[in-house]
C-alpha cells in the first residue's frame, strides 16, 4: 500500500469516528465488540506494517479476514435461529479455513510474488503470484456459501415483509 493509500484509510476512518466512538467505545466489552476492534484496526496496522515486513502485513491481514468470517458466522447462526449443529459446523468449517490459509501462508511466504511498487527501496502489495491466491479462493468459497445461505433464509421473509430491516439484512 502506498503512503497515498495508507492517508486514504486513515481519512476513511476519521469520517465515521466520531460514530463509532458513540456506539462501539463507550458499550460494554463483549465478543462483538473485540471482533469489531479487531477488523476495524489490523487493518492500519497492517498497513503500517507493509512499509516494514510482508510476513508481518500478510499476518495480519490473514487474521483480518478471519475476524471477518467470524462475524459472517455469528450472522449466519442468529438468522437460522442460533442452531446448535449449525454453529457447530460453521466453527468447524471456519477452524478448517484457518488452519489451511495460516498454513499456505507460513509454508509460502518467500514464492508470494508482488507488482514492483514504483516508490524505490519498498516492495508492492498487488498479489500477482503465488500461494495467495488458494488463500483467497478459500477465503471466497467459504463467504460464497456463506452468502447463499443467507440469501435462502431471505428469500422466506422477502416474501411476507420489506420493512427496512428485513430490505437491510438481505
Amino acid at each position: 500500500m502506498s503512503v497515498a493509500g495508507a492517508v486514504l484509510l486513515i481519512y476513511d476512518h476519521v469520517l465515521t469516528l466520531n460514530i463509532e466512538v458513540g456506539l462501539i467505545w463507550s458499550a460494554r466489552w463483549s465478543v462483538a465488540k473485540v471482533l469489531y476492534f479487531m477488523v476495524a484496526y489490523l487493518g492500519f496496522s497492517a498497513s503500517i506494517f507493509i512499509f516494514g515486513t510482508m510476513l508481518v502485513a500478510h499476518f495480519l491481514q490473514v487474521v483480518r479476514a478471519l475476524c471477518k468470517l467470524v462475524v459472517l458466522i455469528f450472522r449466519t447462526w442468529v438468522i437460522f435461529g442460533r442452531r446448535k449443529m449449525l454453529g457447530i459446523g460453521l466453527i468447524v468449517s471456519w477452524a478448517v479455513i484457518a488452519v489451511v490459509v495460516l498454513s499456505i501462508l507460513i509454508y509460502n511466504i518467500e514464492q508470494i510474488k508482488y507488482i514492483p511498487d514504483p516508490t524505490p527501496g519498498s516492495q508492492g502489495c498487488l498479489l500477482i503470484e503465488g500461494a495467495g491466491r488458494i488463500v483467497l479462493v478459500n477465503f471466497v468459497l467459504f463467504t460464497g456459501i456463506d452468502s447463499g445461505m443467507t440469501m435462502y433464509h431471505g428469500r422466506k421473509h422477502f416474501r411476507t415483509s420489506s420493512s427496512n430491516i428485513v430490505v437491510t439484512l438481505y
